[in-house]
């Protein structure tokens, strides 16, 4: 796939400034989308369904996230456990069909409709599912400016041709003072790589 084609676009100009890490960041780009144009589509009433659950198991940021907790753990002096990845109920749960696991119109139906009947007074029936989206922004918002001066910018992966070595300071600047929680998130994406080239260098 030539640069710039329709895939490519996809990817901001600031990253893989190199003309031929980009043609291969854009191959593999379209080599992902033509071979999903290729695969059978999921049998069953709950083929798609069962699809999505099951690439979810195996994401990258869904192992990030279960490394970080190990690690967090192993700091604390702490062993985390995680009973909702307990093999025997996911299994359990995939046998249960969507329509049930939603009952009454809302996700984890079984659980709610369960303790609102062990708990009356609880509200467990109604209860909304809490974020913590708002404290992390915030986090960010107050953390960045002195981990970025910190860290000294992105030296590492401009070394390595990963991003645009003299543009970074301007991408992330922007990044960091948008309202938008995607480009907000970007600069923490880019530090979490940033980190991780250098103890792997």
């Amino acid at each position: 796939m030539r640069c710039g084609g329709r895939l490519g676009r996809l990817t901001p100009n600031w990253v893989a400034p190199c003309a031929a890490l980009r043609r291969e960041l854009d191959q593999r780009l379209q080599e992902r989308a033509e071979a999903r144009t290729r695969e059978p589509d999921p049998s069953g009433p709950y083929g798609f369904y069962l699809r999505d659950v099951f690439s979810t198991f195996i994401h990258s940021l869904v192992s990030m996230e279960q490394e970080e907790e190990f690690e967090t753990g192993r700091r604390m002096g702490l062993r985390v456990l995680s009973p909702y990845w307990d093999e025997a109920l996911v299994a359990f749960l995939l046998r249960i069909p969507p329509r049930l696991l939603q009952k009454g119109g809302r996700e984890k139906g079984l659980v709610r409709q369960t303790l609102a009947r062990r708990f009356p007074r609880l509200g467990f029936g109604g209860q909304r599912k809490l974020s913590a989206l708002a404290f992390f922004q915030t986090m960010l918002r107050q953390e960045w400016p002195a981990a970025w001066q910190k860290m000294g910018g992105t030296p590492a992966l401009a070394d390595l041709g990963i991003i645009d070595g003299k543009r970074i300071d301007t991408v992330m600047a922007e990044s960091f003072s948008s309202n938008r929680w995607r480009a907000l998130q970007l600069t923490w994406e880019v530090l979490c790589l940033e980190a991780w080239t250098r103890a792997h260098a």
